[in-house]
């Protein structure tokens, strides 16, 4: 298997173990126990109360088992999308609230302020900045992406938190 597919099966795994619901109900009223996964994290890209863009790095929590696995996250949409050649799409806003799951190539996204960060394969990003400024994406190699849109309500810093 070349890396390319190895990238994105593993991308595709996270999905599974990020959006798959438990198979058990928990008992009413017991508190779940969620421990934070080591490296794995989600990046929120969101609009302040002034509307400048900011970046967020939430650590993932999920609940303790053999599988280990969040809550699910209700999903209303999924599109795929290849970027084929290097682009710079100048400040926009994110179209609806979504996760972004790099499956492979190389992205640079640059909020107010001037603040860059790179997104790498197998990298997940929360787009929420409707309002306000948005942000830069630069396309850095060909890339494939999955895009989630979830319900207007969905709490991401709750959901990572595993309290969702």
């Amino acid at each position: 298997m070349e890396r390319r597919e190895l990238l994105s099966l593993s991308g595709i795994a996270a999905i599974a173990g990020a959006f798959a619901a438990a198979t058990e109900s928990p008992a009413q009223g017991v508190p779940q126990t969620v421990e934070v996964v080591s490296g794995k994290r989600v990046l929120r890209i969101y609009a302040d109360a002034d509307g400048n863009t900011q970046i967020q790095e939430l650590l993932i929590s999920t609940k303790p088992g053999r599988t280990r696995r969040t809550d699910a996250a209700h999903v209303t949409e999924l599109t795929y999308a290849e970027y084929t050649s290097s682009s710079v799409e100048d400040w926009h806003r994110a179209p609806g609230r979504q996760f972004s799951i790099s499956m492979s190539g190389e992205i640079e996204v640059e909020v107010s302020g001037g603040k860059k960060h790179a997104i790498h394969a197998g990298d997940i990003v929360f787009l929420e900045d409707l309002q306000g400024k948005g942000h830069i994406t630069r396309i850095l190699t060909p890339v494939t992406n999955l895009f989630i849109r979830v319900a207007d309500g969905f709490d991401v810093v709750a959901w990572a938190r595993g309290e969702a």
